[in-house]
């Protein structure tokens, strides 16, 4: 019981995770934090007046089932792949855990922004892909295809409210 509590007063993020060891309990509560902190950080760039995010490709002239396809498979299993390329380089280039963490989640948010002339949005979902980041640093001790799954389970569910807020729109509009 000792040891458990010196690495927990070491490491005090570990007071966020479940004390389940069941990826089924760590991927939705993991997918709430990133989910939080994007609404929060939402509703900041609202308040600040910065225009809306435009619609993509799909969400304004595509099937919607195109746009829950790329929301809900596609971009989880192709940005996963990238945020995981990126952290196992600057793992092999011995870089230290925060480091690989920060810049993975940079480099998969920056092109979020780019539909919106390179403004807030990479701000809006950079945190969410740094705790995907650090969620495949996590589980990688354990298996990497599990820290893959982890990562892109935690990115589809996360990305399902805005693929089902979308769905109801262009169903209502019919």
């Amino acid at each position: 019981m000792g040891l458990v509590r010196s690495m927990r007063e070491r490491n005090p993020l570990e007071a966020f995770l479940p004390r389940s060891s069941s990826v089924f309990v760590f991927i939705p509560v993991v997918a709430c934090y990133g989910f939080a902190v994007t609404a929060l950080l939402g509703v900041m760039v609202a308040v600040l007046r910065f225009p809306p995010r435009p619609p993509s490709f799909w969400e304004s002239h595509g099937d919607p089932a195109a746009h829950l396809i790329e929301a809900l498979a596609f971009a989880p299993l192709f940005e996963s792949c990238v945020l995981i390329a990126i952290i196992e380089l600057l793992r092999w280039l011995k870089t230290p855990t925060v480091v690989q963490v920060l810049l993975a989640a940079v480099a998969v948010a920056a092109p979020h922004s780019y539909t919106w002339g390179w403004e807030p949005y990479a701000f809006i979902v950079a945190p969410s892909f740094a705790i995907q980041a650090a969620s495949y640093i996590y589980w990688r001790a354990v298996s990497r295809t599990r820290a893959f799954a982890v990562v892109a389970s935690i990115h589809a569910l996360h990305n399902l409210v805005p693929a089902l807020a979308m769905i109801a729109y262009a169903t209502g509009k019919t």
